[in-house]
């Protein structure tokens, strides 16, 4: 799939508020690294059959109690700031690193509601099963248990 074509995808899922599903996750920030790896994963394995898997750091979601909304993207965004960009790719792509075999993904940086965000586009593997590693389990910032992930929803 096509640069252009991913990011005209995602600002369609933005502009729409798409709920999360198999192939969309919404992300505040990258700070959330072993829900990051484990989406990441789950997307490589790509149960689902889907043709890419989308994941938006710097999109917080909405889970409000009181109206049952959940799991939609709170607009305007959160955003990332613009000279945090380089650094956060850098980051997603050391802990992408704990994912074997290697992923196939793309880092595409785009802008809505005037503020940054990046779209993690996982495309579907087929050197899998994709794992985490013990690396990223023993890793007191990621700790997330190593082995296989599947979405299902």
């Amino acid at each position: 799939m096509r640069i252009e074509d991913i990011q005209r995808m995602a600002h369609d899922i933005l502009e729409k508020g798409s709920i999360e599903n198999d192939y969309i996750e919404y992300k505040k920030s990258a700070t959330f690294k072993d829900k990051i790896l484990k989406t990441i994963c789950a997307f490589a394995n790509n149960y689902m059959n889907r043709e890419i898997g989308l994941l938006f750091i710097g999109i917080e979601e909405v889970n409000d109690p009181k109206t049952g909304e959940k799991a939609i993207p709170k607009r305007p965004i959160y955003g990332i700031e613009e000279s945090l960009i380089e650094s956060t790719e850098n980051s997603l792509k050391q802990l992408l690193a704990n994912i074997y075999p290697k992923v196939s993904y793309h880092l595409i940086t785009d802008v809505v509601d005037d503020r940054n965000y990046i779209i993690v586009a996982v495309e579907p593997g087929t050197s899998g099963p994709y794992q985490t590693s013990d690396k990223a389990e023993s890793d007191k910032d990621i700790s997330l248990k190593a082995g296989r992930y599947i979405r299902v929803k």
